[in-house]
């Protein structure tokens, strides 16, 4: 579909293939949350739910090696994905702000906050090719310490994507 080829994290070489697939679009195991997040966000959109906000923690599968007595080869990983969209506060209300890059990232800091790792978070420049963000209004997360860990990205759809997604606001994960 036109995610997937804006997804260009997604490798075949790392493709994990499901011997007996209940449908033709269960064929493999996600390697990615995002392209089930954007299917869910267009699906609500056409829906005429403008204003959300949601999020995904589930696993994510990649082939690594060839499986072998001891190991299947396949790495299994947690991971969390989400979204805002639309206006951020009550519908009720007569004030209605449109979310931002800032929404998000503020959603982000009080998340880190609350786990008591806000002092050890730097948001930076983006650093590697994300094709289906924007490349200035997106940001890399990183864990500082010892071996920082790069922990993901956060900012806003690439204009190309949110217009093949048939969007007609912004849209932030």
């Amino acid at each position: 579909s036109f995610v997937k080829e804006y997804m260009t994290s997604l490798d075949n070489n790392l493709r994990v293939d499901v011997i007996n697939p209940q449908s033709e679009d269960a064929t493999t195991l996600r390697q990615e949350l995002m392209p089930n997040l954007l299917y869910v966000i267009k699906n609500n959109y056409d829906n005429g739910n403008k204003n959300f906000k949601l999020y995904e923690i589930g696993k994510t599968f990649r082939a690594i090696n060839k499986p072998d007595e001891d190991f299947s080869g396949v790495t299994e990983t947690r991971k969390i994905s989400g979204c805002i969209f639309g206006h951020t506060n009550n519908e009720l209300w007569n004030k209605k702000e449109n979310a931002d890059f800032y929404t998000i990232k503020g959603v982000l800091e009080n998340l880190f906050e609350m786990l008591h790792l806000s002092k050890r978070i730097v948001f930076s420049p983006l650093k590697e090719d994300k094709k289906f963000m924007h490349p200035y209004h997106t940001a890399t997360i990183e864990l500082l310490g010892k071996n920082p860990i790069n922990l993901g990205y956060v900012g806003k759809i690439h204009p190309v994507l949110k217009d093949k997604l048939k969007l007609n606001q912004d849209l932030f994960v």
